[in-house]
């Protein structure tokens, strides 16, 4: 796959998550009736902040998990439990 390609696959992911957390906070400023005062560009860049921080912080959940899940089966192998693999 042309790298290229994959770049332009992540700046699509990324745009379109955060298109869906532009609209999230519109909905939340109509529901706290509140009017939108920054710019439309300055809304766009917090979202596509959000996205990344969101992105990376699923990434970093199922790492942990991971990580937690290997370590509880040495831990229970060495106070003498069964483990079933």
């Amino acid at each position: 796959m042309p790298r290229s390609l994959v770049t332009f696959a992540i700046a699509g992911a990324i745009w379109s998550s955060s298109s869906a957390l532009t609209a999230v906070i519109s909905t939340l400023n109509r529901a706290y009736d509140i009017q939108e005062w920054r710019p439309w560009w300055k809304t766009r860049l917090i979202a596509i902040a959000l996205s990344i921080a969101l992105a990376v912080f699923a990434v970093t959940a199922m790492a942990l998990v991971q990580v937690v899940a290997r370590n509880a089966q040495g831990s229970a192998g060495f106070l003498g439990h069964v483990t079933s693999t």
